[in-house]
């Protein structure tokens, strides 16, 4: 997984157990302002995609970063890419696909939600101690929770978006498993937008890229940048 700043080694702990918690099913109760169900809600879909797969006895989707590392694919968005048939597109982007046993998977997925909650917490005892001045605008965000009918609360930060590719849309997900939801269109000015503090990728689709194209770099929000430069 792409390590967290050095920032969030103090929180490592406090962020190994909240992901035992998540992935085991326990009643997670975190710190004032720290924003995880985005992590329960990918955990929830992962197990999903974990027993599907165990049932029928395959392989789990991965893709390997450059380093060589793995990173979980959504089933959800391997369906979605059905609609293009046998195309150039969809051949080469299955090509790219590595199979490997659940277990294996289960493995990068908890060595990479430990390492995004790390950075998380960071950022939220960061906010709340004050750390933050002009040149790193932070805000608390209040949103409708994703379980309840509460509200809740993470620490945000304003981005800024490039690429080298106009007229594309871009995509963003957690580090912890390649799951892509819409952040907006690109048409060569910069696109703006906010992210709750974690490690995140982009990839694009659109113009010359007829399916989500993963760009190869991964973005410490708000540690590494707070304006991501994609290389496609």
């Amino acid at each position: 997984m792409p390590k967290p700043d050095e920032r969030a080694k103090p929180y490592r702990q406090e962020a190994e157990k909240l992901t035992d918690d998540i992935m085991g099913g326990e009643r997670v109760q975190p710190r004032d302002g720290l924003f995880i169900e985005d992590v329960q809600q990918e955990n929830n879909e992962f197990r999903a995609d974990i027993r599907l797969l165990e049932s029928s006895d395959r392989g789990f989707p991965v893709q390997r970063r450059e380093n060589g590392e793995i990173v979980p694919v959504a089933l959800r968005y391997l369906s979605e890419i059905q609609r293009y048939g046998f195309s150039a597109e969809r051949v080469s982007y299955l090509a790219q696909l590595s199979f490997v046993k659940p277990v294996e998977a289960i493995a990068a997925f908890r060595a990479g939600v430990t390492d995004f909650l790390a950075t998380r917490i960071a950022s939220v005892v960061d906010f709340f101690a004050g750390h933050f001045g002009g040149t790193v605008p932070a805000f608390s965000m209040s949103f409708p929770s994703l379980f309840s009918t509460k509200m809740v609360s993470g620490v945000g930060f304003n981005i800024d978006i490039a690429t080298k590719t106009s007229n594309v849309r871009i995509h963003s997900s957690l580090t912890i498993r390649r799951n892509w939801l819409y952040f907006g269109p690109y048409t060569g000015s910069l696109l703006r937008g906010r992210l709750i503090g974690g490690m995140y990728e982009f990839g694009v689709d659109g113009g010359p890229f007829a399916i989500i194209t993963p760009d190869a770099g991964t973005f410490d929000i708000p540690y590494k940048t707070l304006s991501p430069r994609l290389t496609l």
